[in-house]
């Protein structure tokens, strides 16, 4: 007797879509907002990182480290 086993892939495959949650478009939606909020602050505060440099005379400038920050949490 063979100790085989034989294995439908498609179905197996099937199943194990099945399985995983569909998300809510409301949800998607948001994730996608957010995804895109974060993009707009890390633009911005790179922009500004260009103009106001982060280390100045060998030690690191609160003030622009600050400025930022303060950019990257208020982005519209």
């Amino acid at each position: 007797m063979s100790s085989r086993r034989s294995i439908s892939w498609s179905s197996a495959l099937q199943s194990l879509r099945a399985d995983r949650g569909q998300t809510p478009p409301a949800e998607r939606r948001l994730h996608l907002q957010a995804t895109a909020f974060a993009k707009l602050a890390f633009r911005r505060a790179q922009a500004l990182a260009h103009n106001y440099p982060m280390i100045v005379f060998g030690a690191y400038d609160r003030r622009t480290i600050m400025r930022l920050a303060a950019v990257a949490a208020v982005a519209d």
